[in-house]
């Protein structure tokens, strides 16, 4: 059944609050032509950007200093 879909073009919609940045990735991710979606090595490198920009800083690990 989720193969007959994607094959048939189907996708995810789009889940709100998600920021633009993730959802235009994501979408990239899903070209039917395999050549125009991004390599691994692209995956990471637009991954630690979004995160980079779109995430408050961790303040989890000022709790771990001793």
């Amino acid at each position: 059944m989720v193969m007959t879909k994607l094959a048939n073009g189907v996708r995810e919609q789009r889940v709100n609050p998600t920021p633009d940045e993730y959802y235009d990735f994501y979408t990239e991710c899903w070209d039917e032509n395999p050549e125009k979606r991004p390599k691994i090595d692209e995956i990471v490198r637009i991954l630690e950007v979004i995160i980079s920009s779109t995430s408050p800083p961790p303040t989890y690990k000022s709790r771990f200093e001793f």
